[in-house]
């Protein structure tokens, strides 16, 4: 029989596993000026990424590609809708605190996940409208939302380029590697063009992760001391791979649950 044949409208065939050719796609002047500000290139699956520095603090930027794949019969097509940037700032803050649409912190499965971790949603003032924060430590995320400065850099990134279905995201997390823990201050963007991948738009990313940064910094340190748990570290290394996990956690789930309606099957009509 014949194979599965791969085609992508844009143009390009997906040989991004190891990011080497997301960069030319996304366009030269982002990784010159990551280059020229002394950041280097990182090896990361599926990513475009750089390392580096900005106001002390270590820094990662990522861009990976965002498709749609669609069957016509053996063939295969793959629309290439845009990039997703992500930049990750290293802190010593060590907290879990999440910007979350209302829609999705009461969302039943996310409810159960957030109870499960020991998570608690709050609603400070001059959040933006229809979000809440979800987190670990709310006497913390309490003293921590009620610093003007920072509240305006989390909804401004929130906001950078969002679309009624799809806004920013930015959150604290802890990265864990061994016996050692560090903070981690996150921005993920909506889907972007190309051209929309701009110097202009990085330094604002970094301006409003240094303002929510430093806020955070300045405040009593957060008294519930944390780890990431080992599947939270395996996402936050190979984030592919906790993808493959997930889907084969999906099928394992479907196949169990076709042996179980065909084990009532037997047993109804047997």
């Amino acid at each position: 029989g014949c194979g599965t044949i791969l085609f992508c409208e844009s143009g390009e065939q997906d040989s991004m596993q190891d990011g080497s050719d997301v960069a030319p796609m996304a366009g030269k002047d982002l990784e010159a000026v990551l280059i020229d500000r002394g950041f280097t290139r990182i090896r990361r699956m599926g990513n475009a990424a750089w390392q580096g520095q900005t106001s002390g603090r270590s820094c990662i930027v990522s861009v990976m590609p965002v498709g749609r794949t669609r069957y016509l019969g053996e063939v295969r097509i793959r629309t290439r809708l845009g990039f997703r940037l992500r930049v990750d700032v290293t802190t010593p803050v060590c907290t879990h605190l999440f910007f979350l649409r209302q829609s999705t912190a009461t969302n039943v499965m996310m409810r159960w996940i957030h109870r499960f971790r020991g998570y608690s949603a709050i609603h400070p003032a001059g959040i933006k409208a229809g979000y809440c924060v979800v987190t670990n430590d709310a006497d913390w995320a309490h003293g921590f939302c009620q610093q003007t400065a920072a509240m305006s850099a989390a909804t401004a990134l929130i906001s950078d380029s969002a679309t009624p279905d799809f806004d920013g995201s930015v959150y604290f997390t802890v990265s864990s590697t061994g016996s050692s823990t560090t903070g981690q201050l996150c921005y993920g963007s909506p889907t972007l063009t190309a051209e929309a991948l701009s110097p202009a738009r990085l330094d604002r990313i970094l301006a409003g992760l240094g303002s929510m940064a430093d806020v955070a910094e300045a405040l009593p340190t957060p008294p519930q001391p944390i780890r990431s748990a080992p599947l939270g570290r395996l996402s936050q290394r190979y984030p592919i791979v906790w993808v493959a996990v997930l889907f084969a956690g999906a099928l394992a789930v479907l196949g169990v649950g076709s042996l179980l309606l065909l084990g009532i099957g037997y047993l109804v009509f047997g």
